[in-house]
């Protein structure tokens, strides 16, 4: 593992610049496509396996109707197919919104108002605070559920991803467009969104995951 504080020019950003390319795409541009992302469950999924469920993840959001800068709320345990829909969304030019799986009733349906979220993909336990909140208010247009199995009025994410093309073209996003809206815990009113641009994850990757733990490609990450 390198030094940590160890320094390092910070990364260049172009003007015209989509993260999910910069962070799953040129793994396999630089050679790494059969490197481990992730070892999940006692399964090891490569780079290369990591970049085609993106891709299909972004084209099944896009046959929902999502289009660049609208929002997804993600409400997706910590696993690969919360990456594989965070970046699925980056690629295609919308905003993730990632939130607690097990945050309350109540408080999914505020950020599911407060967000104006187009599509909601979430844990199957979450389904029906979602779904009620479509009855309630505007609500996503459409609410995808993990896995094979899908309540009445939703969608598998497994059956939507199995239909996806696996390629596609990162949309045309500049270094300052939004990657992700970050909810704030609401401790001193209603949850806030911080909102984070393109290229703010290779400012932390730079500095905390480079410059703070010294990370390097053979470091693993729990």
């Amino acid at each position: 593992m390198g030094a940590p504080g160890a320094p390092r020019p910070a990364t260049p950003v172009p003007q015209r610049f989509n993260a999910a390319e910069f962070f799953v795409d040129r793994h396999l541009a630089e050679g790494r496509a059969g490197r481990p992302a992730f070892r999940y469950r006692g399964r090891t999924l490569t780079y290369r396996h990591l970049a085609e469920q993106v891709n299909r993840a972004g084209n099944a959001l896009a046959a929902l109707g999502v289009e660049m800068e609208q929002r997804v709320l993600i409400a997706l345990d910590d696993s690969p197919a919360f990456a594989t829909v965070f970046w699925g969304a980056a690629k295609i030019g919308a905003v993730a919104v990632p939130v607690n799986p097990a945050t309350r009733p109540e408080e999914i349906a505020f950020l599911l108002e407060d967000s104006r979220a187009r599509v909601a993909v979430v844990e199957p336990d979450v389904a029906a605070a979602v779904t009620a909140a479509q009855l309630h208010g505007p609500g996503p247009r459409a609410v995808v559920v993990a896995g094979h199995q899908a309540p009445a009025g939703t969608h598998s994410l497994d059956a939507l991803m199995e239909k996806a093309a696996a390629d596609l073209a990162p949309a045309p996003t500049a270094a300052e467009d939004v990657l992700y809206w970050g909810y704030t815990s609401g401790s001193t009113g209603r949850p806030k969104a911080a909102v984070h641009l393109h290229e703010d994850f290779v400012a932390a990757a730079d500095l905390v995951g480079v410059g703070v733990f010294g990370l390097e490609p053979d470091d693993l990450v729990l």
